[in-house]
């Protein structure tokens, strides 16, 4: 082999070595650049599960707080269940809206004496963050109806805006759930008046398979909810009443 050809050779082989380690410096630094973005990652997850795990505990706390607090206030809302005030806001509210909707289904010829019944203690069960927040009963001997509302909406006039039936569940009881639970015993009502029997998503009989055995009425009913709640809040003095609902005065 000429001394050309070696030198070329000798080149080459240079070359190769120089890229080889450059090259294996190149994967070298990235697979360290590659275990120091998985380190960050691992300890910004690290400090976000941390910082999860805080408020989680921070909320747990409050609600505890708030539970506790609602506890001792039970004999407070027994006082406004009796309070007149109140027992003359809702009676009005009820059967001012029953009237009015009974004037857009031309009902008004039809309708039934409608009272509102006061509060009742019906807590949720523990658990569930839903339960009964209303009751329309159809005395049909007396040819009435009487709306009652769960006494748990009772404590928004203490400051709450939910209700813990335990430290980990709530129920919202602020005055747009009151208003949704009003609509939907005004629809029970409405639906009395017309069939003597009233039947809806959360309490309609169902068959052995789960269905509804009066799905029409059901549906009716969902369909009565809602267009009364949206009578209600689009009326001119909904602003007011809910004012009004924390303007009571309540010497407790």
């Amino acid at each position: 082999m000429d001394k050309p050809k070696v030198k070329i050779h000798r080149w080459i082989i240079t070359l190769a070595i120089i890229l080889s380690l450059f090259g294996g410096s190149f994967l070298l630094y990235k697979w360290w650049k590659n275990q120091q973005i998985n380190s960050e990652i691992q300890a910004k997850e690290q400090t976000l599960n941390q910082l999860q795990q805080q408020n989680q505990e921070r909320e747990r706390e409050q609600a505890l707080q708030i539970y506790q607090t609602q506890q001792k206030q039970l004999s407070q809302v027994l006082t406004l269940a009796r309070n007149p005030t109140i027992q003359e806001f809702f009676n009005d509210l009820l059967q001012g809206y029953a009237y009015r909707f009974a004037k857009q289904q031309n009902l008004t010829d039809c309708c039934l004496p409608l009272k509102f019944g006061g509060f009742y203690q019906k807590p949720s069960q523990l658990g569930q963050q839903q339960g009964e927040m209303g009751n329309c009963l159809y005395q049909q001997n007396k040819q009435q109806v009487i709306i009652s509302l769960n006494q748990i909406f009772l404590f928004n006039k203490l400051g709450h805006e939910r209700y813990l039936a335990d430290p980990e569940c709530y129920l919202m009881i602020d005055f747009t759930s009151l208003t949704e639970t009003l609509a939907h015993e005004l629809a029970h009502y409405f639906q009395f008046i017309k069939y003597e029997q009233s039947s809806c998503e959360s309490s309609g009989a169902k068959d052995a398979n789960g269905n509804f055995l009066d799905p029409e009425l059901v549906k009716e009913h969902t369909q009565f909810t809602q267009e009364i709640k949206q009578m209600i809040v689009n009326s001119t003095e909904y602003p007011t009443l809910k004012k009004y609902w924390k303007a009571i005065n309540v010497n407790i």
